[in-house]
């Protein structure tokens, strides 16, 4: 939601009413996964995405019928039909949407709530119920048992809240038929933008970082030489440290949303910043150099205790093998292989 999230507050302080269309179910192919929103404003403007371009035109004439009765509703396109066609999506799937209202700044306490911790990137639940009267209905949850809203009914919040619970803090979507009820949900765990943390400010770092911003990541570049972690060599840095690996690492909240990019081809950096990214829950740790370079690495961590284990998660040489030899080419091979090891998790 953090890439539609600039557009709902503008247009929430420009008091424009604003749509939401949440794609809450996928059959077959099709280009997003639920969760995925697009927004649109009663000045048909639009933001975000749920089906790469083949529904957001449907989207926007259904919202007119949202502004107009200020109930939700669902819709559905498959490609046998008539309207799926009408509208573009051929890409052999269905989808199905929940659209709704999302009040002014200040008229919906669960809202703002909402809104707020996805700022923030607070981990939190979301229960929105699908269908019927108390469609569009919402409870939120934290991971401390705290609440907000209500489904309607305190055994619908008690069930949404321990099937989130049991989740936590694992990020997903999912839709759920609640045992006992006529009712179905849609669940959301939302959280931290996922991180990627590059020990090395070495030339490759520059387009990693761009690549990985585009791609909706928090980015740090960590490196103890202060002329290598400037803002004008990394406009487009979250953060920069100019920091020891054992410092830098401990200081960056560091989870299984987490990867480690470690690029300064210098032992007195790489060696302690792999030794560190082994020894934390980041889901990826690769180092930069060659197969001969990575075997006197190797060869380090043994001498320094580091089990076999933990030196077999290292990706070395970092990145996939696409024949690539410039900055830009490189940084695309790491990023590319950082998404497939987290898409494979």
């Amino acid at each position: 939601m953090r890439d539609i999230l600039d557009h709902i507050r503008d247009w929430r302080k420009q008091g424009r009413k604003i749509a939401v269309a949440t794609l809450v179910q996928v059959w077959g192919s099709a280009p997003r996964r639920p969760g995925a929103r697009v927004v649109v404003s009663d000045a048909t403007e639009l933001a975000g995405s749920v089906s790469g371009g083949c529904v957001e035109s449907a989207v926007l004439q259904e919202a007119v019928e949202v502004f107009h009765t200020g109930r939700a509703l669902t819709l559905e396109y498959g490609v046998t039909d008539e309207d799926a066609w009408a509208v573009g999506l051929t890409c052999g799937g269905a989808i199905e949407l929940l659209v709704e209202e999302i009040p002014g700044e200040g008229d919906d306490p669960v809202w703002d709530t909402v809104l707020d911790r996805v700022e923030s990137e607070a981990l939190f639940g979301m229960a929105t119920v699908l269908a019927g009267d108390r469609a569009g209905a919402r409870l939120v949850v934290s991971p401390d048992g705290a609440r907000a809203g209500s489904l309607g009914e305190s055994g619908l919040d008690d069930g949404a809240a321990a099937f989130l619970s049991e989740r936590f803090p694992n990020q997903g979507a999912w839709r759920h038929q609640v045992p006992g009820h006529d009712c179905e949900l849609f669940l959301e765990i939302l959280g931290p933008r996922d991180k990627l943390v590059i020990f090395g400010g070495v030339h490759i770092a520059i387009p990693l970082v761009r690549m990985a911003r585009d791609l909706g990541w928090h980015t740090t570049v960590v490196d103890p030489r202060t002329a290598f972690v400037t803002r004008e060599r990394f406009p487009d840095a979250d953060r920069l440290l100019t920091d020891w690996p054992d410092k830098g690492l401990a200081n960056l909240g560091v989870d299984a949303g987490t990867a480690v990019a470690v690029l300064s081809h210098d032992p007195k950096i790489d060696l302690p910043a792999v030794r560190e990214g082994l020894a934390s829950p980041a889901f990826y740790v690769g180092a930069l150099g060659s197969r001969k370079t990575h075997k006197k690495r190797v060869d380090a961590l043994e001498g320094a205790g580091v089990s076999r284990e933990e030196i077999a998660r290292i990706h070395a040489p970092i990145g996939l093998d696409l024949g690539g030899r410039e900055p830009q080419e490189i940084a695309l091979a790491i990023l590319a292989e950082i998404v497939a090891v987290r898409c494979k998790n």
